[in-house]
């Protein structure tokens, strides 16, 4: 699961920024509760990968496992 870090750090605050007002629109409270969720979520992603990044060097992540002259890297 923590070699899927990389994309989960644009994936989960966009999901919940696109989730929230459907949430709101229930409990005036969860949308806020959902983003602020996502957010966290978001900040230990990236404290792991920053951690990674660090021991080991840069890394390459495929996006959907295309190489790069075809995918994203």
């Amino acid at each position: 699961m923590s070699q899927h870090f990389p994309v989960l750090l644009a994936i989960l605050p966009l999901c919940a920024a696109l989730l929230s007002p459907l949430f709101s629109y229930f409990s005036k409270n969860a949308g806020k509760w959902l983003v602020i969720t996502s957010l966290g979520a978001a900040f230990l992603c990236s404290v792991s990968v920053l951690i990674t990044v660090l021991d080991s060097g840069t890394i390459h992540y495929w996006m959907g496992n295309w190489p790069p002259p075809f995918g994203i890297e």
